[in-house]
């Protein structure tokens, strides 16, 4: 039966794949497109220049449960509105991020970065966001601090960065904006300097304290408190979390162990410091 039949029609999909290639009929490249059961011929097909049906496109975007022959389709639509639909409503997150990726409407924009679910749509929209007040917007609503910093390093606004290196809650954000090249407020700089400073020394006698005394004890007292954590390590932590909260206390813990030391132990030595949990 093979022997009658057009090779896109073959039952080995090897060799309904090497057709598909040298296929120019557009109404066969968009059949194969939306019903080959094999998602690597499906993709061929989306990906070859002859098949530039939007509507055709628009729907194997949609409908396509394999991300891979979504993702191709987006990549040749050309339609802002059914762009923005698939990136706002789609179920995959990477079609949804490659949607966005050829977004230019700032409204759409700003509202992925705001609301949606998964971080790398809402860092993609951000990071093509031009308007200074929606970026500000994004910075002091948005509740995602990787966002919230993509957001912080394209403003602009020295007078802004300022207040958010200063002030803002989140030591990922402050940190974001005493990096931005925007920022050259010496007085700033040099209050930012002396906190990383700080966080220097505490890191190094931390990492001190768990090779010496250690972050806990089988029995209480001396350096360790009732529970047998060590009384310094914990008033480190204490510090840390004031200076920038969990995420600091993270950054922290993670040069620990860069470092070789028991990081493992300090999990528990810090338990419920701040939002820090054993």
């Amino acid at each position: 039966m093979n022997f009658f039949q057009p090779k896109w029609k073959h039952w080995d999909s090897k060799v309904r794949l090497a057709a598909v290639g040298k296929l120019t009929d557009q109404t066969v490249l968009a059949e194969i497109a939306k019903n080959d059961n094999d998602f690597t011929v499906r993709e061929a097909a989306v990906k070859n220049h002859n098949l530039t049906d939007q509507t055709v496109l628009a729907g194997i975007a949609q409908s396509d449960d394999y991300a891979s022959v979504g993702s191709a389709a987006v990549g040749k639509l050309t339609d802002q509105t059914v762009l923005a639909n698939i990136a706002k409503n789609h179920k995959h997150y990477n079609i949804r991020w490659s949607a966005v990726e050829k977004l230019t409407d700032q409204a759409v924009l700003a509202d992925i970065a705001m609301y949606d679910k998964d971080d790398s749509v809402g860092g993609a929209a951000v990071g093509k966001l031009t308007d200074q007040a929606v970026l500000a917007n994004i910075v002091k609503y948005c509740d995602d601090s990787v966002r919230r910093s993509v957001a912080v390093e394209k403003l602009t606004d020295q007078a802004l960065l300022a207040t958010i290196a200063r002030n803002d809650s989140d030591y990922l954000v402050r940190k974001a904006a005493a990096g931005n090249p925007n920022l050259i407020d010496r007085t700033v700089l040099a209050e930012i300097a002396k906190n990383d400073k700080e966080v220097v020394t505490l890191t190094q006698e931390l990492y001190l304290i768990g090779l010496s005394d250690g972050f806990l004890s089988r029995k209480p007292g001396g350096k360790f408190d009732d529970k047998c954590k060590n009384k310094r390590a914990r008033q480190i932590g204490e510090r840390l979390d004031k200076l920038g909260g969990i995420d600091l206390m993270r950054e922290v813990h993670f040069k620990i162990e860069q470092m070789r030391g028991p990081a493992r132990l300090l999990e528990s030595c810090w338990g419920y410091i701040g939002r820090w949990l054993p």
